[in-house]
């Protein structure tokens, strides 16, 4: 029950983080700067035409403009361990499906995803 609740927490956290940036909010989501370099510090590079299906820390996904606005998200979450970003069909964004575990990878053109890597803030390990 502690584990979910703590779950539920960090990914309402990242959900209240996107709908900020969305309404114009200036965080360092997306933005350079200091904050950026230590989420992308803790995340591996984008796997384009990859998807790691499953294992999801929400069944409500956020939405983000890039995969690597994605990547951040997953960066800042303690309870992310993998990230996963299906674009649109009509390439305007996506959805953001935060990981509490790393799925095996398979392939899918429409989605790009990335492993978190190191130790650190956010990093949750």
């Amino acid at each position: 029950m502690r584990v979910l609740a703590s779950l539920l927490a960090a990914t309402a956290l990242a959900l209240l983080a996107v709908f900020w940036l969305r309404a114009g909010g200036d965080a360092t989501i997306g933005k350079p700067g200091a904050a950026d370099a230590t989420a992308a510090s803790t995340m591996g590079p984008l796997e384009a035409a990859t998807n790691r299906q499953g294992r999801d820390l929400s069944q409500a996904p956020a939405r983000t403009d890039t995969a690597a606005q994605c990547s951040d998200l997953c960066g800042f979450n303690p309870a992310c361990k993998a990230m996963s970003f299906a674009k649109d069909a009509d390439g305007k964004g996506g959805i953001c499906l935060l990981k509490w575990d790393v799925p095996a990878a398979t392939e899918n053109p429409a989605v790009t995803s990335a492993v978190k890597l190191a130790s650190g803030p956010g990093s949750g390990r």
